[in-house]
């Protein structure tokens, strides 16, 4: 039981992390093209 209830909580999470990951990805490129190159280059 237990674990069925952490593989739907996995399935709900992922896409969650996904979506946040995207967006956290599209906020340093943004900051890439806008000015600070030297602190994005290595992410």
């Amino acid at each position: 039981m237990y674990l069925t209830k952490l593989k739907t909580a996995i399935q709900v999470i992922k896409p969650i992390v996904n979506e946040s990951m995207l967006l956290t990805l599209a906020v340093l490129r943004s900051l890439k093209s806008v000015k600070i190159p030297r602190i994005t280059d290595g992410i």
